[in-house]
Protein backbone atom coordinates (compact mmCIF):
# COMPACT_ATOMS: atom_id res chain seq x y z
CA UNK A 1 0.00 0.00 0.00
CA UNK A 2 1.63 3.45 -0.86
CA UNK A 3 1.64 6.62 1.34
CA UNK A 4 -1.11 7.96 -1.00
CA UNK A 5 -3.50 5.34 -0.73
CA UNK A 6 -3.24 4.76 3.09
CA UNK A 7 -3.80 8.32 4.12
CA UNK A 8 -6.70 8.81 1.75
CA UNK A 9 -7.93 5.21 2.37
CA UNK A 10 -8.67 2.27 -0.10
CA UNK A 11 -11.14 0.02 -0.36
CA UNK A 12 -11.24 -3.57 -2.73
CA UNK A 13 -14.25 -3.44 -5.71
CA UNK A 14 -15.81 -6.10 -7.36
CA UNK A 15 -17.48 -6.02 -10.83
CA UNK A 16 -19.83 -8.44 -12.03
CA UNK A 17 -21.21 -8.02 -16.08
CA UNK A 18 -23.43 -9.34 -18.09
CA UNK A 19 -21.07 -9.90 -20.11
CA UNK A 20 -17.02 -9.75 -21.08
CA UNK A 21 -18.29 -7.56 -24.10
CA UNK A 22 -19.81 -5.33 -21.34
CA UNK A 23 -16.56 -5.07 -19.15
CA UNK A 24 -14.03 -4.20 -21.49
CA UNK A 25 -15.42 -0.95 -22.11
CA UNK A 26 -16.64 -0.21 -18.70
CA UNK A 27 -13.01 -0.55 -17.34
CA UNK A 28 -11.23 0.79 -20.20
CA UNK A 29 -14.35 3.89 -19.36
CA UNK A 30 -12.68 3.58 -15.69
CA UNK A 31 -8.56 4.15 -17.09
CA UNK A 32 -10.22 7.48 -19.15
CA UNK A 33 -11.48 9.12 -16.16
CA UNK A 34 -7.71 8.48 -14.10
CA UNK A 35 -9.48 6.28 -11.50
CA UNK A 36 -6.61 4.17 -9.94
CA UNK A 37 -6.53 0.50 -10.55
CA UNK A 38 -4.26 -1.53 -8.34
CA UNK A 39 -4.51 -5.21 -8.12
CA UNK A 40 -6.57 -5.34 -11.40
CA UNK A 41 -7.41 -9.14 -11.93
CA UNK A 42 -10.41 -10.08 -14.94
CA UNK A 43 -12.02 -13.00 -14.99
CA UNK A 44 -14.70 -13.64 -18.05
CA UNK A 45 -17.34 -11.07 -16.77
CA UNK A 46 -16.04 -9.85 -13.50
CA UNK A 47 -13.35 -8.01 -12.36
CA UNK A 48 -11.51 -7.03 -9.30
CA UNK A 49 -9.07 -4.37 -8.07
CA UNK A 50 -8.47 -1.58 -5.07
CA UNK A 51 -9.24 2.08 -5.25
CA UNK A 52 -9.45 5.05 -3.24
CA UNK A 53 -12.09 6.15 -1.54
CA UNK A 54 -12.31 9.56 -2.82
CA UNK A 55 -12.89 7.63 -6.30
CA UNK A 56 -15.89 6.00 -5.58
CA UNK A 57 -18.01 9.01 -6.82
CA UNK A 58 -16.64 8.65 -10.08
CA UNK A 59 -17.03 4.58 -10.37
CA UNK A 60 -20.32 5.05 -9.53
CA UNK A 61 -21.06 7.49 -12.21
CA UNK A 62 -19.62 5.17 -14.59
CA UNK A 63 -21.44 2.00 -13.04
CA UNK A 64 -24.72 3.59 -14.31
CA UNK A 65 -23.87 4.09 -17.72
CA UNK A 66 -22.47 0.56 -18.09
CA UNK A 67 -25.12 -1.10 -15.51
CA UNK A 68 -23.04 -3.17 -13.78
CA UNK A 69 -23.05 -4.69 -10.26
CA UNK A 70 -20.52 -3.11 -8.35
CA UNK A 71 -19.95 -4.60 -5.02
CA UNK A 72 -17.37 -3.04 -2.24
CA UNK A 73 -15.33 -5.45 -0.34
CA UNK A 74 -12.28 -4.61 2.57
CA UNK A 75 -11.78 -1.29 3.43
CA UNK A 76 -8.20 0.48 4.80
CA UNK A 77 -6.12 3.46 5.16
CA UNK A 78 -5.96 6.23 7.73
CA UNK A 79 -9.72 6.96 7.11
CA UNK A 80 -10.87 3.91 8.03
CA UNK A 81 -8.63 3.61 11.16
CA UNK A 82 -9.87 6.74 12.57
CA UNK A 83 -13.39 5.44 12.12
CA UNK A 84 -13.01 2.66 13.87
CA UNK A 85 -11.12 4.07 16.55
CA UNK A 86 -14.13 6.17 17.05
CA UNK A 87 -16.14 3.58 17.45
CA UNK A 88 -14.07 2.11 19.74
CA UNK A 89 -13.34 5.46 21.50
CA UNK A 90 -13.69 4.13 25.09
CA UNK A 91 -11.08 0.87 24.44
CA UNK A 92 -8.34 3.79 23.28
CA UNK A 93 -9.11 5.86 25.75
CA UNK A 94 -8.82 3.66 28.63
CA UNK A 95 -5.30 1.87 26.87
CA UNK A 96 -4.06 5.03 27.00
CA UNK A 97 -5.12 6.20 30.90
CA UNK A 98 -3.43 2.81 31.46
CA UNK A 99 -0.34 3.58 30.06
CA UNK A 100 -0.48 7.31 31.43
CA UNK A 101 -1.31 5.28 35.27
CA UNK A 102 1.95 3.05 34.43
CA UNK A 103 3.94 5.96 33.55
CA UNK A 104 2.54 7.71 37.07
CA UNK A 105 3.59 4.06 39.32
CA UNK A 106 6.98 4.09 37.98
CA UNK A 107 7.81 7.83 38.54
CA UNK A 108 6.99 7.41 42.23
CA UNK A 109 9.07 5.99 45.16
CA UNK A 110 7.66 3.05 46.49
CA UNK A 111 10.31 1.48 48.63
CA UNK A 112 13.41 2.73 50.40
CA UNK A 113 16.07 0.22 51.55
CA UNK A 114 19.03 1.05 53.54
CA UNK A 115 22.18 -1.39 53.64
CA UNK A 116 25.36 -0.89 55.15
CA UNK A 117 24.15 0.47 58.17
CA UNK A 118 22.04 -1.22 61.23
CA UNK A 119 20.53 0.01 64.40
CA UNK A 120 20.15 3.42 65.94
CA UNK A 121 22.35 4.66 62.58
CA UNK A 122 19.88 3.09 60.17
CA UNK A 123 16.86 4.56 61.98
CA UNK A 124 18.64 7.76 61.91
CA UNK A 125 19.82 7.91 58.26
CA UNK A 126 16.19 7.29 57.27
CA UNK A 127 15.02 10.25 58.80
CA UNK A 128 17.77 12.21 56.92
CA UNK A 129 16.46 10.42 53.86
CA UNK A 130 12.67 11.16 54.41
CA UNK A 131 14.03 15.13 55.19
CA UNK A 132 16.24 15.65 51.96
CA UNK A 133 12.78 13.88 50.04
CA UNK A 134 13.87 10.42 50.05
CA UNK A 135 10.43 8.71 50.97
CA UNK A 136 7.65 6.25 49.65
CA UNK A 137 5.33 8.51 47.27
CA UNK A 138 7.92 11.11 46.36
CA UNK A 139 7.67 11.96 42.92
CA UNK A 140 10.98 10.93 41.09
CA UNK A 141 11.11 13.61 38.51
CA UNK A 142 11.27 16.37 41.23
CA UNK A 143 14.01 14.69 43.20
CA UNK A 144 17.22 16.05 42.89
CA UNK A 145 19.99 14.88 41.41
CA UNK A 146 21.63 11.40 43.18
CA UNK A 147 24.44 13.37 43.79
CA UNK A 148 22.42 16.39 45.27
CA UNK A 149 20.63 13.97 47.74
CA UNK A 150 24.39 12.07 48.70
CA UNK A 151 25.69 15.45 49.62
CA UNK A 152 22.89 16.42 51.85
CA UNK A 153 22.69 13.19 53.69
CA UNK A 154 26.46 13.50 54.05
CA UNK A 155 25.93 17.01 55.56
CA UNK A 156 22.87 15.98 58.21
CA UNK A 157 24.87 12.65 59.02
CA UNK A 158 29.10 13.81 59.97
CA UNK A 159 29.46 10.29 61.76
CA UNK A 160 29.11 8.49 57.78
CA UNK A 161 32.16 8.31 55.60
CA UNK A 162 30.12 7.72 52.28
CA UNK A 163 26.81 7.56 51.36
CA UNK A 164 25.58 6.49 47.81
CA UNK A 165 21.97 6.93 46.84
CA UNK A 166 20.49 4.74 43.27
CA UNK A 167 17.11 5.06 42.31
CA UNK A 168 15.74 1.81 40.44
CA UNK A 169 12.41 1.89 39.13
CA UNK A 170 10.03 2.66 41.92
CA UNK A 171 13.07 1.20 44.52
CA UNK A 172 15.77 4.17 45.99
CA UNK A 173 18.68 2.26 47.36
CA UNK A 174 20.69 3.82 49.99
CA UNK A 175 24.39 2.39 50.91
CA UNK A 176 26.45 4.00 53.88
CA UNK A 177 29.48 3.06 55.47
CA UNK A 178 29.60 4.33 59.31
CA UNK A 179 33.03 5.73 60.47
CA UNK A 180 35.45 4.04 62.37
CA UNK A 181 35.76 5.20 65.80
CA UNK A 182 39.26 6.37 66.87
CA UNK A 183 40.96 3.54 69.08
CA UNK A 184 43.60 4.82 71.56
CA UNK A 185 46.83 3.34 70.26
CA UNK A 186 47.88 1.05 73.10
CA UNK A 187 51.66 0.83 74.12
CA UNK A 188 53.19 -2.48 74.56
CA UNK A 189 55.54 -4.06 76.90
CA UNK A 190 58.95 -5.06 75.28
CA UNK A 191 58.49 -8.98 74.52
CA UNK A 192 59.60 -11.94 72.03
CA UNK A 193 58.00 -13.75 69.21
CA UNK A 194 58.22 -17.65 71.15
CA UNK A 195 56.63 -20.73 69.24
CA UNK A 196 53.82 -22.30 69.84
CA UNK A 197 54.27 -25.55 69.37
CA UNK A 198 56.58 -27.73 67.29
CA UNK A 199 57.17 -26.87 63.94
CA UNK A 200 59.62 -26.58 60.65
CA UNK A 201 59.91 -22.94 59.87
CA UNK A 202 59.43 -21.70 56.65
CA UNK A 203 59.13 -18.35 56.40
CA UNK A 204 59.94 -15.55 59.36
CA UNK A 205 58.93 -11.86 58.56
CA UNK A 206 59.70 -9.49 61.55
CA UNK A 207 57.89 -6.08 61.48
CA UNK A 208 60.15 -4.98 64.69
CA UNK A 209 62.73 -6.93 66.42
CA UNK A 210 65.37 -9.85 65.41
CA UNK A 211 64.75 -13.02 63.51
CA UNK A 212 66.94 -15.56 65.65
CA UNK A 213 65.85 -18.67 63.21
CA UNK A 214 66.24 -19.83 59.83
CA UNK A 215 64.42 -21.96 57.55
CA UNK A 216 64.25 -25.32 57.28
CA UNK A 217 64.87 -25.05 61.03
CA UNK A 218 62.98 -27.28 63.57
CA UNK A 219 61.71 -25.31 66.61
CA UNK A 220 60.34 -26.82 69.58
CA UNK A 221 57.35 -25.03 72.10
CA UNK A 222 58.79 -21.97 73.69
CA UNK A 223 61.45 -21.09 71.57
CA UNK A 224 62.69 -17.37 70.59
CA UNK A 225 61.43 -16.60 67.08
CA UNK A 226 61.53 -12.99 67.10
CA UNK A 227 63.84 -11.39 69.90
CA UNK A 228 62.77 -8.10 71.30
CA UNK A 229 66.15 -7.85 72.80
CA UNK A 230 68.59 -5.30 70.46
CA UNK A 231 72.05 -4.42 71.21
CA UNK A 232 73.08 -7.03 73.25
CA UNK A 233 70.37 -6.19 75.27
CA UNK A 234 70.54 -2.62 75.82
CA UNK A 235 67.28 -1.72 73.59
CA UNK A 236 63.85 -3.45 74.34
CA UNK A 237 61.34 -3.43 71.98
CA UNK A 238 57.63 -5.52 71.75
CA UNK A 239 58.94 -7.81 68.93
CA UNK A 240 56.31 -8.08 66.12
CA UNK A 241 55.99 -10.23 63.10
CA UNK A 242 54.73 -13.43 61.65
CA UNK A 243 56.24 -17.04 61.60
CA UNK A 244 55.27 -19.61 59.38
CA UNK A 245 55.83 -23.32 60.16
CA UNK A 246 55.28 -26.89 58.49
CA UNK A 247 53.03 -28.55 61.19
CA UNK A 248 52.42 -32.16 61.37
CA UNK A 249 48.55 -33.07 62.55
CA UNK A 250 47.44 -36.70 62.58
CA UNK A 251 43.73 -37.15 62.92
CA UNK A 252 41.69 -40.12 63.08
CA UNK A 253 38.47 -39.96 60.99
CA UNK A 254 35.37 -42.70 61.14
CA UNK A 255 33.15 -42.19 57.84
CA UNK A 256 30.49 -44.22 57.11
CA UNK A 257 30.35 -46.53 54.16
CA UNK A 258 26.16 -45.44 53.57
CA UNK A 259 25.27 -42.34 53.96
CA UNK A 260 22.05 -40.00 53.14
CA UNK A 261 21.85 -37.44 50.03
CA UNK A 262 18.67 -35.18 49.47
CA UNK A 263 16.51 -35.61 46.48
CA UNK A 264 13.73 -34.61 44.77
CA UNK A 265 10.90 -36.54 44.24
CA UNK A 266 9.50 -34.97 41.21
CA UNK A 267 6.35 -33.94 42.77
CA UNK A 268 6.06 -30.06 43.02
CA UNK A 269 3.38 -27.41 42.85
CA UNK A 270 3.47 -24.21 40.95
CA UNK A 271 2.41 -20.14 42.62
CA UNK A 272 2.44 -16.77 40.74
CA UNK A 273 2.36 -13.89 42.78
CA UNK A 274 1.92 -10.12 41.44
CA UNK A 275 4.27 -8.10 43.26
CA UNK A 276 3.49 -4.43 43.50
CA UNK A 277 5.75 -2.32 45.61
CA UNK A 278 6.46 -4.55 49.34
CA UNK A 279 2.78 -5.92 48.89
CA UNK A 280 3.04 -9.58 47.74
CA UNK A 281 -0.53 -10.58 45.77
CA UNK A 282 -0.91 -14.42 45.29
CA UNK A 283 -3.01 -14.68 41.66
CA UNK A 284 -2.64 -18.72 41.01
CA UNK A 285 -1.36 -21.90 42.85
CA UNK A 286 -3.84 -22.72 45.77
CA UNK A 287 -2.65 -25.96 47.34
CA UNK A 288 -1.28 -26.49 50.23
CA UNK A 289 0.83 -29.75 49.59
CA UNK A 290 1.99 -31.50 52.77
CA UNK A 291 6.00 -32.30 52.37
CA UNK A 292 7.87 -33.03 54.86
CA UNK A 293 10.88 -30.89 53.37
CA UNK A 294 10.33 -28.94 50.29
CA UNK A 295 12.86 -26.46 48.09
CA UNK A 296 11.68 -23.63 46.35
CA UNK A 297 12.54 -22.12 43.50
CA UNK A 298 11.53 -18.38 42.74
CA UNK A 299 11.94 -16.37 39.00
CA UNK A 300 11.07 -12.78 39.19
CA UNK A 301 10.11 -10.82 36.39
CA UNK A 302 10.40 -7.21 35.98
CA UNK A 303 7.86 -5.00 34.58
CA UNK A 304 9.46 -1.69 32.65
CA UNK A 305 8.62 0.76 29.46
CA UNK A 306 11.41 1.74 27.64
CA UNK A 307 14.05 2.30 30.04
CA UNK A 308 11.74 3.03 33.30
CA UNK A 309 11.45 0.22 35.68
CA UNK A 310 7.88 -0.25 37.46
CA UNK A 311 7.23 -0.69 40.61
CA UNK A 312 5.24 -3.98 39.28
CA UNK A 313 6.84 -7.58 39.49
CA UNK A 314 5.47 -10.91 38.36
CA UNK A 315 7.25 -13.97 40.66
CA UNK A 316 6.47 -18.06 39.57
CA UNK A 317 7.66 -19.77 42.32
CA UNK A 318 7.32 -23.76 42.20
CA UNK A 319 7.66 -25.75 45.50
CA UNK A 320 9.43 -29.25 45.22
CA UNK A 321 9.10 -31.97 47.44
CA UNK A 322 12.31 -33.14 49.06
CA UNK A 323 12.86 -36.11 50.45
CA UNK A 324 16.16 -38.57 51.49
CA UNK A 325 18.12 -41.43 49.53
CA UNK A 326 20.62 -43.74 51.04
CA UNK A 327 23.40 -44.56 49.11
CA UNK A 328 26.31 -47.07 49.54
CA UNK A 329 29.78 -45.29 48.50
CA UNK A 330 33.05 -46.78 47.60
CA UNK A 331 36.12 -47.06 49.64
CA UNK A 332 38.11 -44.41 47.41
CA UNK A 333 34.82 -42.18 47.88
CA UNK A 334 35.03 -42.72 51.48
CA UNK A 335 38.83 -41.90 51.77
CA UNK A 336 38.23 -38.37 49.89
CA UNK A 337 35.92 -37.68 52.58
CA UNK A 338 38.01 -38.61 55.49
CA UNK A 339 40.68 -36.11 54.00
CA UNK A 340 38.51 -33.84 53.67
CA UNK A 341 37.24 -34.01 57.68
CA UNK A 342 40.73 -34.28 58.96
CA UNK A 343 41.75 -31.39 57.02
CA UNK A 344 38.80 -28.66 57.86
CA UNK A 345 39.79 -30.49 61.57
CA UNK A 346 43.17 -29.10 61.51
CA UNK A 347 42.76 -25.74 59.63
CA UNK A 348 40.02 -24.98 62.37
CA UNK A 349 43.24 -25.71 65.22
CA UNK A 350 45.64 -23.63 62.71
CA UNK A 351 43.75 -20.78 62.44
CA UNK A 352 42.14 -19.04 59.23
CA UNK A 353 44.76 -18.15 57.50
CA UNK A 354 46.58 -21.95 57.64
CA UNK A 355 47.23 -23.45 54.64
CA UNK A 356 46.96 -27.57 54.15
CA UNK A 357 50.00 -28.55 52.50
CA UNK A 358 49.31 -32.21 51.53
CA UNK A 359 48.05 -34.99 53.28
CA UNK A 360 49.05 -38.57 53.79
CA UNK A 361 46.67 -41.57 55.06
CA UNK A 362 48.86 -43.62 57.37
CA UNK A 363 46.33 -46.57 58.41
CA UNK A 364 43.10 -47.68 57.03
CA UNK A 365 40.55 -50.33 57.58
CA UNK A 366 37.27 -51.04 56.99
CA UNK A 367 34.40 -52.50 59.60
CA UNK A 368 31.05 -52.62 60.76
CA UNK A 369 29.95 -50.67 57.84
CA UNK A 370 32.71 -47.92 58.41
CA UNK A 371 35.27 -46.79 57.21
CA UNK A 372 38.44 -46.08 59.94
CA UNK A 373 41.16 -44.28 58.54
CA UNK A 374 44.41 -42.19 60.34
CA UNK A 375 45.04 -39.06 58.17
CA UNK A 376 48.60 -37.32 58.57
CA UNK A 377 48.34 -33.70 57.32
CA UNK A 378 51.10 -30.98 56.64
CA UNK A 379 49.38 -27.19 57.32
CA UNK A 380 51.45 -24.43 57.14
CA UNK A 381 50.39 -21.97 60.00
CA UNK A 382 51.59 -18.70 62.02
CA UNK A 383 53.11 -20.55 65.14
CA UNK A 384 54.46 -16.98 66.67
CA UNK A 385 52.67 -16.07 69.87
CA UNK A 386 54.24 -12.94 72.32
CA UNK A 387 55.76 -13.62 75.18
CA UNK A 388 57.28 -10.80 77.80
CA UNK A 389 61.07 -10.05 78.04
CA UNK A 390 62.64 -11.99 81.10
CA UNK A 391 64.04 -9.72 83.37
CA UNK A 392 67.52 -8.77 83.20
CA UNK A 393 69.74 -9.72 86.66
CA UNK A 394 70.09 -5.69 87.13
CA UNK A 395 66.49 -4.76 86.91
CA UNK A 396 65.56 -7.66 89.46
CA UNK A 397 64.99 -6.22 93.30
CA UNK A 398 68.03 -6.14 95.30
CA UNK A 399 67.73 -7.92 98.89
CA UNK A 400 67.04 -5.40 101.43
CA UNK A 401 69.17 -5.02 104.61
CA UNK A 402 68.11 -3.39 107.79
Amino acid sequence: MTGGRFVSGNVRVKVESPSADALTPFVRELYKRGVELSHLRIRESSCSFTTRLDQIRDLREIRRRYRVKVRFGRRGGLPVLAHRAWRRKSFFVGAALFVVILNVLGSLVWRVDISGVTGDTAETLSLAAKDVGIRPGAWRPSMPSPTTLQDELLKAMPNLLWVGVHLDGGVAKIDAIEKVKGVTPQSLPPQNIVASKTGVILKVFATRGDVLVKKGQVVSPGQVLISGSLADGSVEVAASGQALAEVWYTSKVVVPLQANQGVLTGQYVTRSYLNIGSAHFRVWGWQQPKYSSQIDESKEYQWHIGGINLPIRWQDVRVYEAGTKTYQQSVKEALLRAQELASQDVVTKGGNDSRVLSQTVLQQNVGRGNLYATVLTRLEEDIGVSEPLPESPQKQDLPSTD
